[in-house]
């Protein structure tokens, strides 16, 4: 005969095994928490677009989210927990490229588009809503000691040092 105790271990061992995995929903196959960031980006009151918002991690971690007209933004996955630096990339130019230097977008002031000179920050926590709203200056200036990356004649990209002569 089979014991009672078999049997409720039978059915309540999947129970509790499927109530721990929507308990631990927001934690990633390597136990890290995760979540959602949502948010919007403006300058000098209106939405930018065309550009994406980086949010970058001293572990390297981070994402990618791309503004969409109205300037918002939304992570298609969660992100790790923890302080963010934030940078904008363009959609329009290729990577190393000079930041947009037309229309809206070559408003923004130099440091935005370095995650080194920036100087925007985000938390992402476990109880909060996770909603952030940047609202940038053309007037801003940039933080001290901040030099403008040099790009060649064309505005194509950084300037290379010379190879060394043989």
């Amino acid at each position: 005969m089979i014991s009672s105790f078999r049997i409720r271990a039978t059915i309540h061992l999947p129970l509790l095994f499927a109530a721990s995995m929507l308990i631990g929903c927001n934690t990633s196959s390597t136990g890290l928490e995760k979540a959602q960031v949502r948010g919007n980006v403006t300058l000098d009151g209106q939405p930018l677009s065309n550009v994406s918002i980086r949010f970058f991690s001293s572990e390297g971690s981070g994402g990618g989210f791309p503004l969409s007209a109205d300037g918002s933004f939304q992570s298609n996955q969660p992100i790790k927990l923890g302080v963010y630096s934030i940078a904008l990339v363009s959609l329009s130019t290729p990577p190393g490229a000079a930041p947009p230097s037309e229309g809206l977008l070559g408003k923004v002031p130099l440091h935005f588009w370095s995650v080194r000179s920036s100087e925007l920050q985000a938390e992402v926590t476990a109880d909060g809503a996770n909603t952030f709203q940047f609202n940038l200056s053309s007037k801003e200036r940039p933080p001290t000691g901040f030099r403008p990356p040099r790009t060649n004649a064309r505005g194509a990209g950084p300037v290379l040092p010379e190879p060394p002569a043989s």
